[in-house]
């Protein structure tokens, strides 16, 4: 039994490296390069004391308010570093099929903001979701995610 289970957990482990992987320079979107993507959908919630409220919550001030609609450009700058007009968030990992941006979380912003670019098998980026988070002084945790096409 102790010889199946130490089997099992080998050949789990062997599964990982293939789906996640550290970001490695030759595996990365191109620096300058850009791509624009259209807001396609947007749902506000927030979770605390009071319980769940999983969409229709107002956007709190410091989430931008993006329209259903509205083309953001996005750009991989120095550093890997992706920029658009609201926000730089650094380079957090590169996943199988997407890149995650975003800083590790702090004392002072427990919830970091997030972004997923997702791409095909040549890199070219499909589509983002971008998720903002805020703490507020009552506790409660405010999420805005944002789908772009």
């Amino acid at each position: 039994m102790k010889h199946l289970l130490v089997s099992l957990l080998c050949a789990a482990a062997s599964l990982l490296p293939g789906s996640i992987h550290a970001a490695e320079p030759g595996n990365l979107l191109k620096i300058g390069k850009s791509f624009e993507f259209k807001v396609k959908s947007r749902v506000s919630s927030k979770s605390g004391a009071g319980g769940f409220v999983p969409s229709g919550v107002p956007i709190p001030a410091g989430i931008p308010k993006y329209k259903i609609g509205k083309a953001i450009t996005f750009k991989v700058t120095k550093g890997n570093f992706l920029e658009w007009p609201d926000r730089s968030l650094p380079l957090y990992g590169d996943y199988d099929g997407f890149y995650a941006y975003g800083k590790l979380k702090t004392a002072e912003k427990p919830y970091p903001d997030v972004v997923n670019v997702y791409v095909n098998a040549k890199d070219k980026p499909t589509g983002v979701i971008i998720y903002f988070y805020k703490k507020t002084k009552s506790g409660d945790i405010h999420t805005v995610e944002y789908q772009l096409e």
